[in-house]
């Protein structure tokens, strides 16, 4: 069997070591040292990454970040909706290229005129990193402020030779469940350029304690419904989820005042050392619903999606009110077809799940 989600990521040896590490003060200190010295400016720490985004635009934009209207990639997460929705902005979409799921310089440019865009967020959507160069130039000429989305793309470079993460004004990072840096919760903000100076407060309010647990256990429990799903690892998925032992995926608040313990600190630094990686290949497939079942059925559990809408997960899709399909298709359309395989198949699995892709009508275009 082969899954996404339920920390497909972690064997049972991380998953322990992740239970019980510990970690000190002086683990905090070098990681912001890291991010400091590797992205050029002043970092703090956050629980999530809505939160990390949410303080970015609100040190750049200051007063103005009320009403201000904000570029965002339509295809993403609901909680990059939330963080901008958070501070008073508006969030203007923008449809993306179906190869590379980011918005074009073209895109950009001509929204940015249509609407005054103040900032704009380059997401570099599942590793795939935009046009940074052309980008650049827009935000230049138009007075944009640029926030570098680093939750897909830690580690990676822009065509240019850019580092990912050094071009903007402002970077922030997710290491939430499933991304290529992962610790179950945490994010980091680097202000960068005349901000680095810039006067916010710095969270040192540990998460609620059924967080922590939840942080703690999620490996732990993954590996377990993933190891006896066949024999009881349904049952302990349902309980998880349903009695809050464990929490949902995209779902929490904007809490600017609360950071991450010491212990995820430790494990973060440890895997922006280890350099870049990416765990899902993107896939659009026809008929994804059948598609799915079809690969359940035979033994490949892929119903984790980044993302299962153009705002994702579905389930948060019908909160945003001003998405329009008509304007933004592409996004919608790929929101529609998405799955996503794990990187590391071996020839054989391909082999199968393509047939069975194939046999379930799911025949159709992807990356």
């Amino acid at each position: 069997m082969r899954f996404l989600g339920w920390a497909y990521n972690y064997n049972f040896k991380q998953a322990w070591r992740h239970y019980t590490i510990r970690g000190r003060t002086a683990d905090r200190i070098a990681l912001t040292t890291y991010l400091d010295t590797t992205y050029g400016g002043k970092s703090y720490l956050y629980y999530n990454g809505r939160s990390a985004l949410s303080v970015a635009l609100k040190t750049l934009l200051g007063a103005k970040v009320v009403g201000a209207k904000i570029g965002v990639n339509a295809y993403t997460c609901y909680s990059v909706i939330q963080a901008v929705e958070d501070t008073g902005a508006k969030v203007v979409f923008l449809d993306i290229d179906k190869q590379t799921f980011n918005f074009s310089a073209k895109t950009l440019a001509e929204t940015a005129k249509k609407h005054r865009l103040q900032a704009v967020i380059i997401q570099n959507t599942l590793g795939f990193t935009a046009d940074i160069k052309t980008i650049d130039k827009v935000c230049k000429l138009a007075k944009i402020k640029i926030i570098e989305d680093l939750a897909h793309s830690v580690g990676l470079d822009y065509s240019d030779g850019r580092k990912v993460g050094t071009v903007g004004d402002a970077t922030f990072f997710s290491f939430g469940r499933g991304k290529p840096v992962d610790v179950e919760h945490g994010a980091a903000l680097v202000l960068r350029n005349q901000f680095t100076d810039a006067k916010i407060y710095t969270p040192t309010k540990m998460p609620r304690l059924r967080y922590r647990r939840s942080d703690r256990l999620y490996p732990v429990v993954g590996w377990k419904v993933r190891t006896f799903y066949r024999v009881g690892g349904k049952v302990i998925a349902w309980i998880a989820l349903n009695t809050g032992l464990i929490a949902k995926s995209a779902e929490g608040k904007v809490q600017p005042h609360v950071t991450i313990t010491n212990w995820q600190a430790r494990l973060v630094l440890e895997q922006l050392q280890a350099g870049p990686k990416m765990s899902r290949t993107p896939l659009l497939v026809e008929n994804r619903n059948q598609v799915l079942k079809a690969l359940t059925n035979n033994g490949y559990f892929f119903s984790d999606i980044w993302w299962d809408a153009a705002i994702g997960p579905r389930r948060l899709f019908s909160k945003v009110t001003n998405f329009d399909p008509t304007k933004t298709p592409i996004a919608y359309e790929v929101g529609e077809k998405m799955i996503n395989l794990p990187i590391d198949l071996t020839a054989k699995e391909k082999k199968e799940i393509i047939k069975i892709i194939k046999e379930a009508g799911g025949a159709g275009d992807g990356k």
